[in-house]
């Protein structure tokens, strides 16, 4: 698709952009499942229903955090740090996409 990728490594960049739209994909169907899933919270007793989205976005945000550790770890295996002191963030700050997908997700529960 011709997207510049500014010499890094195919396998980081890939797998950074997999890590936003994993993030993205997994929050927006975790948070939809919780209201079928605790449908008899919602309906019979007062319970503040944004609790149960972020509770599942707060899961999905430890899991990004922690395949985040992973894209940092790859690329400093593979050596994948031309500009700054880390690649894998580099290539998460400079995909505009990215970083709107995750700002999206977030500002979805409220």
């Amino acid at each position: 698709a011709k997207i510049p990728s500014d010499n890094v490594p195919y396998p980081i960049f890939v797998y950074v952009g997999l890590l936003f739209w994993t993030l993205f994909s997994n929050s927006l169907s975790n948070a939809s499942n919780s209201f079928v899933s605790n449908e008899g919270i919602v309906t019979k007793i007062y319970f503040p229903k944004v609790i149960l989205p972020i509770a599942s976005i707060t899961t999905n945000l430890v899991d990004f955090a922690v395949s985040a550790i992973m894209a940092l770890s790859r690329s400093t295996i593979l050596c994948a740090m031309p500009r700054g002191p880390c690649m894998a963030i580099h290539c998460m700050v400079s995909n505009p996409g990215s970083v709107s997908l995750t700002v999206g997700t977030l500002g979805s529960v409220g």
